[in-house]
């Protein structure tokens, strides 16, 4: 029987919409439910059949957000690991409150769960050496490094973002904006460190940083802001794509034409980005991937078939997805 990620290929469907509706989501439009739908009965996808009669335990998924993309597909790669072993899930969102996500690390505790999957920051070590101390499996995904040493899997957001604006450098681009993301997310931090170090190491390159939050309206205003304080760029690096759809919105507001006028770029490849006009060029996170090797993990905690005491620390590749918003000048 295919996964949810094969049907996802063959039908062009998001893993993040089969996701939405597997849930009951109701910001799925009626016509793409029955496109959903009619793929999983075309291709026999039988999630309740796998569930039933083969549940051991629950598996406790814990995440910061559950809008856009990232986290959705992120935890459908952990449900597909966690359903292959036979395990159910409780997913938990804590819409970054570091409260609520120790109450939701205290309830799981309470009902005794196998295992407990964190897709959160750095600052629930004390929770979480609460968990190791009675021997409750704990996964991290895309956390920073920390005393409280947890089986992890991540990609490296720093060289993965120097990659980005090598390339900037390398099309001839010198003068960048750079719209960040929240300073408390670990990644969001590394991935402006990349850019900082690139100005120290390349004398010729400037950049000039705008907050942002990951929303595609941050990207809107981080542009804005930046034209309004009359900042001179040739290219605008957006700390996810989502914010580069708000900036690239804005620089077509001002009559800037992209990558004519000025090139884009963002990370993540979300679902949308190979459908912009034009494509945007991005770097490729595996989420799905993400989540799928950490139910493995988690699974090869529970199940004892990792016995060792030396915590595994995977990195999984990116790619540089170039497409159409990043324009060579200055004869590169």
């Amino acid at each position: 029987m295919p996964t949810l990620r094969e049907i996802s290929m063959k039908t062009g469907i998001s893993i993040a919409t089969f996701s939405r509706v597997l849930n009951g989501s109701e910001k799925v439009s009626e016509k793409m439910k029955k496109k959903v739908y009619a793929a999983l009965k075309q291709y026999k996808y039988q999630r309740t059949a796998m569930i039933s009669n083969r549940i051991k335990s629950v598996v406790g998924i814990i995440v910061p957000d559950l809008r856009g993309y990232h986290y959705p597909e992120l935890t459908l790669g952990i449900e597909e690991a966690l359903l292959e072993s036979g395990y159910e899930f409780f997913l938990a969102n804590t819409k970054q409150e570091l409260n609520k996500e120790i109450d939701i690390i205290s309830e799981l505790y309470e009902r005794k769960a196998d295992g407990i999957v964190l897709c959160t920051s750095d600052s629930d070590d004390e929770q979480i050496k609460h968990l190791m101390d009675s021997t409750i499996p704990v996964v991290g995904v895309d956390r920073k490094d920390s005393e409280i040493k947890i089986d992890s899997v991540s990609i490296d957001n720093y060289n993965s973002t120097k990659i980005a604006a090598n390339y900037l450098y390398k099309c001839g681009h010198r003068d960048v904006l750079f719209v960040e993301g929240k300073k408390v997310v670990y990644s969001a931090r590394l991935r402006k460190k990349a850019f900082m170090d690139m100005v120290m190491e390349k004398r010729d390159f400037h950049v000039h940083y705008e907050p942002g939050d990951f929303e595609p309206e941050s990207g809107y205003l981080g542009v804005q802001n930046a034209l309004k304080k009359g900042i001179k760029f040739t290219a605008a690096f957006f700390v996810d794509d989502w914010m580069a759809y708000g900036g690239m919105r804005a620089l077509y507001e001002a009559g800037i034409s992209v990558p004519q006028d000025v090139s884009v770029m963002g990370f993540d490849d979300a679902p949308l980005s190979k459908y912009t006009t034009p494509g945007l060029t991005t770097i490729l996170q595996p989420r799905f991937e993400l989540g799928y090797t950490a139910g493995q993990l988690i699974m090869n905690r529970i199940s004892g078939k990792e016995k060792s005491k030396v915590k595994r620390k995977i990195m999984l590749n990116t790619e540089l997805v170039i497409r159409e918003t990043v324009k060579k000048i200055n004869g590169a």
